[in-house]
């Protein structure tokens, strides 16, 4: 529970053999992805995840190939792990309402601009091109 690392997921004992898996094997929308990465490179973006989440465990690392894919500074994600309850330790994150994990949110000059929760409704790349407004 708390703060993760890219790095640190890919390392995990638990995290890491799935998160390399489902990284390699997700083929990105090359033409969505063109489309926002230039928008993208303008948010902040707050992961709210689980380890023991399947759908944490497929999600998320599709999530960070994207954002590679987009050009975008993955070291500016936060990542913030939580237990079944959805508590992060110390790290209070009540605030974010969060319901299901994951949830990707996407921050433009200090403001929530949308939400991925769980799934994406279409792609994660659709999903992102939406919020973003670039669809």
């Amino acid at each position: 529970m708390g703060h993760a690392t890219f790095d640190g997921l890919k390392a995990s004992d638990l995290f890491g053999h799935v998160f390399t898996k489902e990284y390699t094997e997700y083929q990105t929308d090359k033409s969505d992805i063109e489309r926002f990465s230039k928008a993208l490179k303008k948010t902040r973006i707050k992961i709210v995840m689980a380890t023991w989440c399947g759908d944490s465990k497929e999600q998320v690392p599709r999530f960070y190939k994207i954002l590679e894919a987009a050009g975008y500074n993955t070291k500016k994600t936060e990542i913030i792990c939580v237990d079944r309850k959805k508590n992060a330790g110390n790290i209070d994150i009540s605030e974010l309402d969060i319901k299901l994990v994951p949830t990707f949110i996407l921050y433009k000059k200090g403001k929530e601009i949308g939400r991925i929760i769980e799934t994406p409704v279409e792609t994660l790349e659709k999903d992102l091109s939406k919020i973003l407004n670039t669809l």
